[in-house]
């Protein structure tokens, strides 16, 4: 398998290096040396090519630590600026791209205690419904509800009347 010297120029490899160091993406950074980004990540692998793969790491570190830089002085001078309409945007790259920012992010989530929910079923039925019932089936459906009520009442939960309607099949 061919190395980085024995794909590229120096001046070539140097080029892309540069480009990591100003935080450009890999896919971008090969293009402008008329590669891909994934012909620079297998030539980074150090199996493959281990002094190009340190040049590399070193690079990303240094790109990493550009930005992180950059980001830190837009936050201080957007500090200084109020009216500055970009504050949400440089707090989200601040978050996703600086250590000392994490906390910032939002898929990261913290619970401690009991969360509480519950169930309900409801039953849409129309006005005067008793009336038209045979006396049957009005007791045996009064009998249910009762049966409900003490079973899923001891369990602090309470049965209430009220409106109700079905939901369409599609929620």
């Amino acid at each position: 398998m061919p190395t980085a010297r024995e794909l590229f120029t120096e001046e070539q490899i140097e080029e892309f290096l540069r480009l990591t160091r100003e935080h450009i993406p890999r896919d971008l950074a090969a293009q402008q040396i008329g590669t891909t980004g994934s012909q620079m990540k297998s030539l980074a692998r150090p199996e493959r090519d281990p002094e190009f793969a340190a040049r590399y790491a070193g690079a990303l570190k240094e790109g990493d630590d550009f930005y992180n830089a950059l980001l830190e002085q837009k936050a201080r001078k957007m500090a200084l600026d109020e009216k500055n309409p970009d504050r949400r945007m440089l707090t989200i790259e601040l978050a996703t791209h600086h250590p000392d920012y994490a906390h910032l992010r939002r898929d990261r989530i913290r619970h401690e205690g009991h969360i509480a929910h519950q169930h309900a079923l409801t039953i849409e039925l129309p006005e005067g419904w008793q009336d038209t019932m045979p006396l049957d089936e009005l007791e045996e459906t009064e009998e249910d509800i009762r049966r409900l009520k003490a079973r899923f009442g001891r369990r602090g939960g309470e049965v209430i009347d009220g409106e109700a309607r079905e939901l369409p099949p599609e929620s």
